[in-house]
């Protein structure tokens, strides 16, 4: 089960209309913005079932309606509604059946006034499967301008209930989000001017926080072309710095389970399993704990040390089912360090044995030679990547925005990564898969990809979909393709000016 999101449409007497889903003051709100699933594929679950998210509001305002991530093979209408947290149903609306992939959503007949600070859930109800993404809540809610998935217990912010009748949804497995999302627009403001059509379906590009009004709908369920990348300047930690706790080896505080070591100026956490939220580490943290990794909100500044990645998980054997989930999070060097001088193949996160997933979502990642070095089953999405020219024991470092060693299954999506032109015999590619021949599964879309000899070089994955990507341009071409890798499916390719990148 993968992540989706992407349209902000909202179906009205059988029209639609097409608002800015932008999250400043001022207009309407989403909490999941643009964002949509490597897989659009629907989980064709044969049951009934409500499907739900529990969210709350960090300003007083109204609810104009619900939308819902419409997967692959989902046809039919679906009824939508809204509810306090103790289940009286607030307002209800259907939208209507339609066959294009993507958000759709329905207003109310009248908006509901929302309660700051209380929590609502809004549903529907499926009888044909869904989309939906395991882990998803694990690290803790998520939010968006004034809008946060909301729940004590930050797994159970989707919910559902099985059953052939709409009823409010209360279960929950494994932190997983079912994608449904609600406009909303806090007291004082006025909601954008919009543009009809009669239509009853629509798409907008994905992946990004203000998806432009759109005059004439896609004709296929593939994704749409370019565009789908995040903007710089937009992921990362984005909040107050006084907001966090700071941890640094001159004032000697450290989390639960690590401590400073003086001589290195590094955290040194044993902890099985690591939690960080709104912390500001001033120095590298060398992790040997083998469970999983969860670090939101916080900021973590990699300082000359003996640990030459920003987070360098050590344990030689991670629990079975580990993940390494960072969200809404800036690594990078210190700003006090001008020039990078740790080893090459180096970035903000390394995971020793390459089998624990890497789960990377709205960050940011600048000021060493390499982005990320993910292994299988990783996904790194909405994020921020910038790498620099750096020196490696005296010579220029091997440069890279994601540097895929090995594994299966690995999507990038939506990503903004730029790395250096400057020598390319070392900034190889903004994506390099090299070193695991025969792997598979492997995805790349929607991506802003800029820098390298080649801005894509494939050595070593075979069948990898190339989708939506724009291409800012590389030393010697938009890609290499090595003898024994290929390419799955590869469409919607552009460059900066919009001309075809053919595979």
């Amino acid at each position: 089960m993968l992540a989706v999101l992407a349209v902000a449409a909202t179906l009205v007497a059988g029209l639609v209309t097409v608002a800015s889903t932008s999250n400043a003051a001022g207009s309407v709100q989403t909490l999941f913005g643009g964002e949509r699933p490597a897989n659009t594929v629907r989980d064709s679950d044969p049951n009934s079932v409500e499907l739900g998210l529990r969210f709350s509001a960090s300003q007083a305002g109204s609810i104009r309606g619900i939308r819902m991530y419409r997967a692959q093979g989902m046809t039919q209408q679906h009824a939508v509604s809204l509810w306090t947290a103790s289940g009286t149903r607030l307002a209800s609306a259907t939208v209507p059946a339609a066959t294009a992939v993507g958000w759709q959503g329905v207003n109310f007949a009248t908006p509901v006034a929302l309660t700051k600070g209380t929590v609502y859930v809004a549903s529907y109800h499926t009888a044909e499967g869904y989309p939906a993404e395991s882990n998803y809540f694990a690290a803790g809610p998520v939010e968006r301008g004034m809008l946060i998935s909301a729940a004590t217990d930050p797994t159970r912010n989707g919910v559902y209930t099985y059953g052939t009748t709409s009823v409010m949804p209360s279960s929950s497995y494994r932190s997983t989000n079912y994608f449904i999302d609600v406009r909303f627009v806090p007291s004082g403001t006025t909601p954008p001017p919009t543009t009809t059509r009669p239509t009853a379906t629509t798409t907008t590009p994905p992946g990004t926080t203000t998806p432009p009004v759109t005059t004439t709908p896609p004709v296929t369920t593939t994704p749409p072309p370019s565009g789908t990348y995040v903007q710089p300047g937009t992921q990362g930690y984005r909040g107050s710095m006084s907001a966090l706790t700071t941890y640094s080896a001159a004032n000697g505080r450290a989390p639960s389970g690590c401590s400073w070591n003086q001589t290195y100026k590094y955290l040194d956490c044993t902890s099985t399993v690591l939690n960080l939220d709104h912390v500001y580490v001033q120095g590298g943290i060398y992790w040997r704990g083998c469970g999983d990794l969860n670090i939101t909100q916080s900021v973590i500044d990699w300082y000359p040390s003996k640990t030459w990645h920003n987070i360098q998980a050590a344990c030689q054997q991670p629990s079975a089912g580990a993940a390494y989930t960072i969200r809404n999070t800036t690594l990078q060097t210190s700003p006090s360090v001008t020039t990078y001088t740790g080893g090459s193949d180096i970035g903000g996160l390394n995971e020793y044995t390459g089998s624990v997933p890497m789960l990377v979502y709205n960050s940011l990642i600048q000021g060493f030679p390499q982005g990320l070095d993910p292994g299988r089953n990783s996904i790194i999405k909405d994020t921020e990547i910038y790498t620099q020219n750096a020196q490696c024991s005296g010579e220029i470092c091997h440069s890279d925005g994601l540097f895929s060693q090995g594994g299966d299954n690995i999507t990038y999506q939506g990503n903004y990564i730029s790395v250096q032109f400057g020598i390319p015999a070392y900034a190889t590619a903004a994506v390099f898969y090299q070193s695991s021949p025969g792997s598979t599964g492997n995805r790349l879309i929607g991506n802003y990809l800029s820098g390298g000899a080649y801005t894509l070089r494939n050595e070593s994955s075979n069948g990898l979909d190339v989708i939506d990507n724009t291409f800012a341009g590389g030393v010697y071409g938009d890609y290499y393709l090595k003898p024994g890798a290929s390419w799955g499916e590869w469409s919607g390719n552009v460059q900066l000016d919009g001309s075809p990148v053919t595979g």
